[in-house]
């Protein structure tokens, strides 16, 4: 005689971090068991107020399981096969008395035998929280953060298939105000469907993290910010897209806590980029006037109002016998207001400029940098070939009178030179980048003899590292792979034989800048050391392997990686 045994079902509940625990019980105030035969359709649908002690009897076969907790009510429509349950979603992000609703699901082949069941069950949300690092802005500069709304998250999630929000579908935005949190433990979340939008490798970091034609189905966050710096005030608007990570992925999953840590840096408003919405900010602006010097020696035009750091464009035409001398004082981007004098003096014939270049129309600079542009004038008789220089953005970098540029930090800037007349210019556009060290290290590993613990043997792995504040900081690591390779040659002696090999070493694409050596998949080297099983000289063979680099450096993204 056939016996078909119950099961007892025990329910396993996916944490933030991915981990798994049981029970769930406190977390559940309604379960729905749905049960599926071979055949597709629904066999028996029972409904319980806690999540221990459910004792089911299915009957033998190919068996599915379908838990729903904490919903309010189940529309029968919307369980009677398989089919029909996958396609089906919930609306509410919670359920009974506030509290998550989670589903799960399992398939078996049930021979009669019982025992215990086993079903994962996921939150149908995922957290969001925000933290904001302004630890690396300008000492002039401040920021505070106002709101965060999140926006094109949907308003639906279905209970077992991944949900993907697509063309159609309704969404909802989210606003949440008050003081910044100190902490992700601290911070007040935003609880989201599940939005599977995937992975776009075109974005090499977070300033370039952009889904390009999915935007508007992409969950993003707009934070609103009050801001202040000798240069600009108002409102600014920065544009986050969250994700897995935060170089390519747009993936917001069910169940996950996304910790986004938000980092502003230098004048926050300074890159090129679709993220940052400046036009709340207003400039600050000075009046400059201007007067002739002596006064039928010549007209002069340009005055008026200035915003701060833009250079007065200030014009002088000489009169008949006169020839314009320059400005007093010479004209340089406004920080206050200002009285310019055009001085002309009595001559019989003044050549103008026809044409000013600049000997580099762009420049990649990185930080701490300094370089010299060069001009030239035409024609050769040129009265005046005296210019004076200006740029648009000081705070990136700054040029003195002589045409010396000075990279102070990442971002662009326009260094501009004028004529003194104010007829002819020409510009060069310098951009600046943050500067990293790449350089080879060894990790070394031995073997040792079981009985003694002598060393027995040695193998050294020759591989690249970025030297960063925090060795695990991927965000600075990853743009720069795989465009950074190093040329060196590796010198040691083994077995009383000198070796010189030349390496070509890359950087690995690990998760950890610690111990890259674990995770390479860049091109490294390794020297096995034996000596015979001699400690004392396989330590010596060790020390003597030496690196010489071929000094080298490559723009990468926002970065000067430098070598030597």
């Amino acid at each position: 005689m056939e016996i078909n045994s119950p099961f007892k079902l025990v329910l396993l509940g996916g944490g933030d971090n991915g981990t798994k625990s049981s029970p769930l019980s406190d977390d559940i105030k309604r379960i729905d068991i749905l049960i599926y035969g071979s055949s597709g359709n629904l066999i028996n649908h029972k409904a319980f107020t806690s999540a221990s002690g459910i004792i089911i009897t299915p009957p033998e076969g190919n068996i599915t399981i379908v838990a729903i907790a904490n919903k309010e009510s189940i529309k029968t429509d919307e369980i009677q096969s398989l089919s029909l349950i996958k396609e089906a979603c919930s609306y509410d992000k919670t359920g009974i008395n506030g509290y998550p609703i989670y589903t799960g699901e399992v398939s078996f082949n049930n021979n009669g035998q019982g025992g215990d069941i086993f079903i994962e069950l996921n939150r149908l949300t995922a957290k969001i929280t925000f933290v904001f690092d302004k630890s690396g802005l300008n000492p002039d500069v401040s920021l505070t953060v106002k709101s965060v709304e999140i926006i094109n998250a949907p308003s639906k999630c279905l209970y077992l298939s991944p949900n993907i929000l697509i063309n159609g579908d309704a969404t909802e935005n989210l606003i949440m105000y008050g003081p910044e949190p100190a902490s992700h433990e601290s911070a007040t979340p935003f609880y989201l469907f599940e939005n599977l939008q995937g992975t776009h490798s075109i974005s090499v970091g977070q300033t370039s993290k952009h889904p390009r034609g999915i935007t508007e189905l992409c969950t993003r966050a707009i934070i609103t910010a009050d801001y202040s710096s000798p240069y600009k005030s108002g409102e600014v608007k920065f544009i986050y897209f969250p994700g897995e990570n935060t170089t390519d992925n747009f993936d917001i999953p069910r169940g996950s806590h996304l910790r986004e840590t938000i980092y502003f840096e230098g004048t926050s408003i300074s890159e090129v980029s679709q993220r940052i919405d400046k036009s709340g900010l207003t400039s600050k602006s000075y009046a400059i006037t201007v007067s002739a010097s002596p006064e039928d020696g010549g007209s002069v035009s340009g005055g008026g109002l200035y915003e701060y750091g833009s250079l007065p464009s200030l014009h002088a035409t000489e009169s008949n016998g006169f020839r314009f001398a320059g400005w007093s004082p010479q004209p340089a981007p406004v920080t206050k207001e200002m009285h310019y004098t055009a001085l002309f003096e009595i001559t019989e014939q003044t050549v103008l400029p026809v044409s000013l270049t600049l000997n580099y129309a762009n420049l990649d600079l990185s930080e701490g940098d300094e370089f010299r542009l060069e001009y030239n004038i035409e024609p050769e008789n040129t009265t005046d070939k005296r210019v004076f220089w200006s740029s648009s953005a000081p705070e990136v970098a700054t040029v003195d009178q002589n045409g010396n540029i000075k990279a102070k930090c990442y971002g662009t800037s326009i260094i501009k030179a004028t004529s003194l007349s104010g007829e002819k210019s020409d510009q060069c556009t310098v951009k600046v980048f943050r500067k990293v060290n790449i350089c080879p290290e060894k990790y070394i590993s031995y073997t040792y003899d079981n009985l003694s613990g002598a060393i027995t043997g040695a193998s050294v792995s020759l591989f690249l590292r970025v030297q960063t504040p925090v060795p695990s900081d991927m965000v600075i690591v990853r743009p720069l792979i795989p465009y950074v390779t190093v040329s060196a040659v590796c010198r040691y002696k083994i077995n009383g034989f000198e070796y010189t090999d030349p390496l070509l070493l890359s950087l690995s694409f690990t998760n950890n800048n610690d111990t890259p050596w674990l995770f390479t998949e860049g091109s490294s080297f390794t020297i096995y050391v034996t000596e015979n099983g001699d400690e004392s000289a396989i330590l010596s063979a060790i020390d003597s392997i030496k690196i010489d680099v071929t000094p080298g450096m490559a723009y990468v993204g926002n970065y000067c990686a430098v070598w030597n």
